[in-house]
């Protein structure tokens, strides 16, 4: 990750992940346009809170959302089945 900040439709996955952000009001229905337009703007008009959560989504990638923490268990996993 380069520590992008996140803007993304509502679904469970991104509202899991941003919800651990704290950013949640960076979700948007997939069909509502003016509601992105409204995030980006946002965004653009507050850089304090963009570099905030830019900040925050490159600790959760190299801590948690990466390669290497979730390849391990599914790994182990294998292994064991294929013993």
């Amino acid at each position: 990750s380069k520590g992008l900040m996140v803007v993304a439709t509502n679904t469970k996955g991104h509202a899991y992940i941003l919800s651990e952000l704290n950013a949640s009001n960076y979700l948007y229905k997939p069909s509502d346009v003016q509601c992105l337009v409204n995030i980006l703007t946002n965004v653009i008009d507050n850089q304090e809170e963009l570099f905030t959560l830019k900040s925050k989504s490159l600790e959760l990638a190299q801590t948690k959302y990466n390669w290497d923490t979730h390849s391990k268990p599914w790994l182990l996993e294998l292994k064991k089945l294929m013993q």
